[in-house]
């Protein structure tokens, strides 16, 4: 049987009950593809209470209106990666930033769409259903893929956590130095370490949830306004000195993009919340165009008004309690998002290392190593701009572009058949993302390198 065929089998027995070996989901009793699983019928019966309850969680998270899954979608990516966002236009050149910018949002976008379609394929081969499943979190897609797959996406996440948890010391410290500067770089950096650490050991941080809006709060109205007021008027004397295409440096634009563009991290938080699943494409295609459009704008804008010269465009506004109250209010929003962050990831390592009767004692342990690590990277690598550029360039393509292709093709065994068939195009697809993401790789971390040398 073809793979399609495969799959479409799979949905229709599960709706109709009309496969004696799989079961009917209409009728009570769920799939019964747990018959093939080995160590007879107890081992049976507790991986099927398993997967219910596992089921039964997914169900009880879906309450989230598409407004609301789409806010908190748009809110986990807007982060530190808009701030280095002018400085990228000047790498890349006004109108070549025009020509390439969208270019990327579409690979970003597809690639985002794979990764929901990616979980559809996990539930369906877990449970059957396309929309209904024990497939929650982007490591349920890696499990049910392959047999280190869970392991690659938990490689993945908590690399690509640490990276931002990292990027905020670096503009918490970059803060500091502009407000202080007679202080070195690096004992302020050292400054923060206690109190992320501290903060990192509360056990109930994940509720402060309300300092995330407290985060929009100061992008929007204090980074985003305070440098639209400021910059706005100074375009027309400083146009004259945009340059309109440099491909020499695009590579460092397009990282730098990347990396403020880049939330695959909470798009399967958010779709799993949505209540009605069939809205997760619009949920993809609507987050990403508001807030593409709104970092676009505000690069563009902020370059042709001369901050972009700066690699975090707060540095470029005068020295006023204006701008050293969002550069204030923005350090201390960071310091709570920090943990918040590294709690995501940390978690994640810690059930996957860690017996659940590990004490607190140990779990506090690793929590101040990591941090210890985000602040040591961030001392070493005051230049945020360059730092975005090789997380862009080395980690994203690979768990954006890469890892999703990989697990799609492992949930569907997918082979191309006759020209133009369907099989043919998906392999098709799925063989450019795996390209462009390889080539983005290389490119990034070269044009990266040679910045540095």
């Amino acid at each position: 049987m073809a793979v399609n065929e495969e799959r479409e089998h799979l949905l229709t027995v599960n709706s109709a009950g009309a496969d004696p070996d799989r079961g009917s989901k209409s009728g009570g009793s769920g799939p019964v593809w747990w018959r093939s699983i080995p160590g007879g019928i107890a081992e049976q019966e507790k991986r099927k209470e398993a997967v219910a309850a596992k089921v039964a969680q997914a169900e009880m998270r879906r309450g989230a209106s598409f407004a609301g899954a789409c806010g908190n979608f748009i809110k986990g990516m807007l982060g530190a990666g808009i701030l280095s966002t002018p400085f990228a236009f000047s790498e890349a050149g006004l109108w070549l930033g025009f020509i390439s910018f969208p270019i990327l949002w579409i690979f970003i976008t597809s690639a985002m769409l794979l990764l929901v379609r990616t979980k559809r394929e996990a539930n369906l081969k877990a449970y059957g259903d396309y929309y209904q499943g024990p497939v929650i979190t982007y490591m349920d897609i890696g499990r049910q893929a392959h047999p280190f797959g869970g392991y690659m996406v938990l490689f993945c996440v908590v690399l690509m956590q640490l990276c931002f948890c990292t990027g905020w010391v670096i503009v918490m410290a970059n803060n500091l130095h502009s407000m202080i500067p007679w202080v070195d770089y690096r004992f302020e950096t050292a400054w923060l370490f206690p109190a992320l650490v501290l903060l990192s050991w509360i056990p109930f941080i994940k509720q402060f949830v309300y300092t995330s809006y407290f985060g929009l709060a100061v992008y929007v109205f204090g980074v985003m306004g305070v440098s639209y007021y400021y910059g706005i008027p100074q375009i027309p004397d400083n146009f004259r000195n945009t340059v309109g295409f440099n491909f020499t440096t695009l590579p460092l634009f397009l990282t730098n993009v990347l990396y403020a563009l880049g939330g695959y991290n909470g798009l399967v938080g958010c779709e799993s919340t949505l209540q009605e699943p069939r809205n997760a494409k619009w949920l993809v295609l609507g987050g990403l165009s508001v807030y593409g459009l709104a970092v676009l704008l505000f690069g563009s804008l902020m370059y042709m008004s001369g901050l972009g010269r700066c690699t975090i465009v707060l540095d470029c506004l005068p020295d006023n309690w204006a701008s050293y109250t969002v550069k204030s209010a923005l350090t201390l929003a960071l310091l709570f998002t920090h943990p918040l962050g590294l709690s995501y990831g940390v978690e994640l390592l810690e059930d996957a290392l860690f017996p659940p009767s590990t004490s607190r004692v140990v779990r506090c342990l690793v929590r101040t190593i990591l941090v210890a690590v985000t602040c040591i990277v961030g001392a070493l690598v005051p230049d945020f701009s360059l730092f975005s550029s090789f997380v862009g360039g080395a980690l994203l393509p690979f768990c954006g572009f890469i890892l999703p292709s990989f697990l799609f093709f492992r949930l569907t065994g997918v082979r191309p058949t006759r020209l133009l068939s369907w099989d043919t195009l998906v392999c098709l697809f799925l063989a450019g993302m795996l390209l462009f993401g390889v080539a983005f790789v290389i490119i990034g971390v070269y044009t990266a390198t040679v910045q540095v040398l």
